[in-house]
């Protein structure tokens, strides 16, 4: 099913940021760093499907060099407290083929941010471990540029209403595409209380969700991730219960449920809930591509009243 995420923060010299640092992280390069000699090396990653630099009309080709674009961000930069790049972290929908998603970044980062100005940095990136978690990194800068270079800052690109705007666009763009190729998902950018949803916002750990608790030595995060893995757990189960993958599935169902419902009662039946109406939903829109409606309306009136034993 395709997602939605949108997130932008700034690469800030006061929180220890670094453009070059920065991109030859998310590029898998090996670039040298001007500012301290350092010369960071990632070029063993190999979840890097596909990196390109796009500039705006006026700008110096010189620039399409990844060392020489970045160092020359950096150099434009005096004040200790500096914020020399923006990055924007966008999901990418698995319905479409790799030469799509391509498009579709290629199409929102020229519409949104080369138009106005920035140089932006593409890398495309999936999981290791081949969960199919395409994303993309875009570095953009934070400078006008001309044929001489980097320029003053473009305060027009600090105004808080463009992420609302960039919000959107990325949600129609990808929707776009995904009718293009023939695709019955769509996304959506607004919150679920916006759209009208009751369901609990999810939490985005990254790849802090594929770790072992015990290897992560912030007790905040480990807490996190540890709800995380139990929650997807319970809803695995509840969803293969609704599709009747498991064997004996009532009595597995409800030993899960009784062990988890001392703490959790509450969420639990929210959590599933938002499972049984997703299954419905799924249904509805493409039979043959789920199960048939009747056994699934079946099956979750057998969970509805689960929940409403556990009370």
């Amino acid at each position: 099913m395709a997602s939605y995420r949108l997130s932008v923060k700034t690469i800030s010299r006061n929180t220890g940021g670094n453009c070059v640092q920065a991109i030859a992280y998310r590029s898998g390069e090996k670039i040298k760093d001007e500012r301290d000699g350092s010369s960071p090396d990632y070029s063993d990653r190999k979840d890097i499907l596909h990196k390109e630099i796009i500039l705006p009309d006026g700008a110096p080709v010189r620039l399409l060099d990844r060392s020489t674009l970045w160092n020359e961000v950096e150099a434009s930069e005096k004040r200790k407290d500096a914020r020399p790049a923006r990055e924007f972290q966008l999901s990418l929908p698995k319905e479409l083929s790799h030469d799509e998603r391509i498009e579709l970044t290629r199409e929102f980062v020229k519409t949104e941010l080369v138009n106005r100005g920035m140089c932006a940095d593409i890398a495309i990136h999936d999981q290791k471990n081949g969960n199919e978690n395409y994303h993309a990194h875009v570095l953009v800068t934070t400078r006008s540029v001309d044929q001489s270079g980097f320029g003053k800052k473009n305060r027009d690109w600090n105004d808080k209403a463009l992420v609302s705007q960039w919000r959107k666009s990325w949600a129609e763009i990808q929707n776009k595409h995904l009718e293009k190729t023939g695709s019955i998902e769509r996304v959506d950018h607004r919150t679920l209380a916006e759209q009208g949803k009751t369901q609990v916002q999810t939490i985005h750990l990254g790849r802090l969700a594929h770790m072992q608790p015990d290897k992560i030595k912030s007790p905040f995060l480990r807490d996190r991730v540890e709800r995380y893995q139990k929650q997807k757990e319970l809803l695995k189960l509840a969803k293969d219960f609704i599709n009747g993958s498991i064997e004996r599935g009532s009595r597995s169902f409800k030993s899960a449920l009784e062990k988890h419902r001392e703490n959790n009662r509450e969420k639990i039946k929210r959590s599933l809930s938002i499972v049984i109406e997703s299954v419905k939903r799924s249904s509805e829109s493409s039979i043959e591509r789920y199960f048939a409606r009747d056994r699934t309306q079946e099956r979750s009136k057998t969970v509805e009243k689960q929940l409403d034993r556990s009370r």
